[in-house]
């Protein structure tokens, strides 16, 4: 493919293929070079946006990130991995008052995974919001069903401390 687009780098998305080979192969930086490409010649295109911006969520430039997802939001605004991503860079940037709307929208989805529970935990626990907290954390061990032990081992002694606090 490479050497195709050093021929014709014109051709219509061979540039996004390239971002998306690179991504696949976790070559971020390459891929964070086609993918800028890819949305300089096609600035409408919403997956490009967000395909960009999980390149940058992957190499931690989580402002950018956000930007990215941001705009693809504002082209499709029923994008949910670009929905995904920005409450990824919010959460990940710390912004968990900012994260929390956008994870409760995702929630209202058709089965939502069990993991956006756990992240809506956390915010809400980072947040100092006890009983938030708790009933996240009791919603993702309903859902997870043994899929991530750690974290429902995290979740369960979170609950456990969040009930004691809360009968204070």
């Amino acid at each position: 493919l490479e050497t195709v687009y050093r021929g014709k780098p014109e051709l219509p998305g061979l540039a996004a293929a390239l971002g998306d080979v690179n991504a696949l192969l976790k070559r971020f930086p390459e891929s964070e070079k086609f993918y800028r490409q890819a949305v300089a010649a096609s600035p409408n295109e919403a997956d490009l946006h967000r395909a960009l911006g999980q390149t940058l969520l992957d190499e931690q430039k989580f402002a950018e990130a956000e930007a990215e997802f941001r705009q693809s939001l504002k082209i499709d605004p029923h994008n949910r991995e670009a929905a995904k991503g920005l409450a990824s860079s919010l959460y990940l940037e710390k912004r968990y008052g900012e994260a929390i709307p956008i994870i409760e929208a995702l929630l209202h989805a058709p089965d939502p995974p069990a993991g956006l529970y756990f992240v809506q935990a956390t915010c809400y626990d980072a947040l100092r919001d006890r009983s938030k907290a708790l009933e996240a954390y009791e919603r993702y061990l309903e859902l997870s069903q043994h899929q991530n032990p750690d974290q429902e081992w995290q979740a369960r002694q979170r609950a456990k401390l969040l009930r004691r606090e809360l009968r204070k």
